[in-house]
């Protein structure tokens, strides 16, 4: 793992945790949290790492039906399923990511 591999897990984690509660989902997604992790995703494809702890964000967050609704409407949900395609082979990465698209 390289020095920004290193940065983006390191935050990832403090995403994670902050996504627990209730009161810090709603905050992250209104301070362009969603947006963030998308991005994420889509510059981290080659991470596993920073992969399953984005979609571990979004799982978190999805939790709230409003939050899950700007998951959807921020293009996290388009993110997600070029995920979901990549970790086919992994139960509890699947799992993760269809409880993001309501499934």
């Amino acid at each position: 793992m390289n020095k920004q591999e290193d940065v983006q897990t390191g935050g990832c984690l403090v995403l994670v945790s902050l996504s627990v509660q209730p009161t810090h989902r709603a905050a992250l997604a209104q301070a362009g949290g969603v947006e963030t992790v998308a991005r994420m995703l889509v510059h981290h494809r080659a991470h596993p790492q920073v992969q399953q702890y984005a979609c571990w964000i979004f799982d978190n967050m999805a939790l709230d039906e409003a939050t899950r609704l700007v998951i959807l409407d921020k293009g996290g949900a388009d993110e997600l399923r070029v995920i979901l395609a990549q970790h086919r082979d992994n139960p509890s990465d699947a799992s993760a990511v269809g409880h993001c698209l309501g499934k």
